[in-house]
């Protein structure tokens, strides 16, 4: 790599604006035609807040005493759309704080003692329910769908086409294999929607969830500018890593240094005399791929892939719009990222 390369390496990461552009409640994107590895880091409003007076650890269920009693008068607000549980504070066991569950939202907590029925699945951040969730806050928020961020034949703002080759394609990291899934907007008149890049002539596709903490490798074929509205998540956020590849994103509004990033899980990053033999680090920037691993010492990240002169370690590597991959030796089930002070 050249020094001109280097100076233009270290620009582009230190600019993390022109990938990035974050105000309050909105989130904006602007990418460029070819790969880009983005992340959402703001959630969706939620429809539900308050306080969990209850467990019921063996039946799934948390309950709210304040959750009224539905009426004509007294309406609660509860939709029909997949949705998510995250807890925002626990007095009772503060390591809960961020842990996630899926919604049955088929069951409504005013029809039913304010009780709020969750679900077994691969998502949840954990498959036990604790008993020290009671006394803790939380909130019930819709997830982000390809539908209701990048639209659907009706109105969209993406390219669409009559295979995933001609249109702009979103891929997204399957929840169960960790492999990465193709998704495109099809205008073919028989199949309109959105469809599987592998099955064009299958299913729509429009409800297909973006998780919480998810990368979108998005392949453009020219610019594409758009913005989100939503909330600032405020707390913890809980990242469940399996061993190998994780596509990621943040989850906060804040720009982070590796330090920052993986200095406060409760399980430590494996060092390395190699980057085989240690967790690693990689972002695409531009057109390139550009990896780190933790070296020998335990303290110092290092690049394999290029030299530039500053420390890595002490640059904000990671805007709000980055996605990325975490490659992890073990599995690493309570991965965290404190909120931003």
């Amino acid at each position: 790599m050249t020094m001109n390369h280097k100076i233009i390496f270290l620009a582009a990461i230190l600019a993390g604006t022109a990938f990035c552009k974050v105000q309050g409640e909105i989130q904006s994107f602007a990418l460029t035609a070819g790969a880009n590895a983005v992340g959402i880091a703001l959630v969706k409003p939620a429809w539900l807040k308050g306080t969990i007076a209850t467990v019921d650890t063996k039946g799934l269920r948390l309950q709210d005493k304040n959750i009224p009693v539905a009426s004509l008068s007294n309406p609660l607000q509860w939709e029909t759309v997949p949705a998510y549980l995250e807890i925002s504070s626990s007095p009772a066991d503060p390591k809960l704080v961020g842990e996630r569950y899926e919604v049955d939202v088929s069951s409504n907590p005013s029809a039913n003692q304010g009780w709020i029925r969750l679900k077994a699945a691969v998502s949840n951040t954990r498959q036990d329910l604790p008993a020290g969730l009671a006394g803790a806050t939380y909130s019930v928020r819709p997830h982000w769908t390809l539908a209701n961020v990048f639209g659907t034949s009706a109105q969209t703002f993406v390219r669409s086409g009559r295979t995933s080759s001609s249109a702009d394609e979103v891929q997204l990291a399957n929840p169960l294999s960790g492999n990465l899934e193709g998704f495109f907007l099809s205008n073919d008149p028989i199949s309109k929607g959105w469809r599987h890049s592998r099955n064009r002539q299958g299913p729509e596709q429009a409800n297909v969830l973006i998780l919480p903490g998810s990368g979108l490798l998005i392949h453009a074929k020219g610019p594409l500018v758009f913005s989100l509205s939503g909330e600032v998540r405020n707390s913890t956020f809980k990242l469940p890593l399996r061993a190998g590849p994780n596509f990621v994103s943040l989850g906060h509004m804040t720009s982070f240094r590796i330090p920052d990033l993986v200095g406060n899980s409760s399980t430590k990053f494996q060092a390395g005399l190699s980057p085989n033999l240690a967790d690693r680090i990689s972002l695409l920037l531009e057109t390139r791929m550009e990896n780190f691993y933790l070296g020998p010492t335990g303290q110092q990240w290092v690049c394999s892939t290029s030299s530039y002169p500053t420390d890595v370690n002490e640059v904000q590597l990671f805007p709000p719009n980055r996605a990325f991959w975490i490659h992890k030796v073990k599995a690493d089930p309570n991965f965290s990222i404190p909120a931003p002070r």
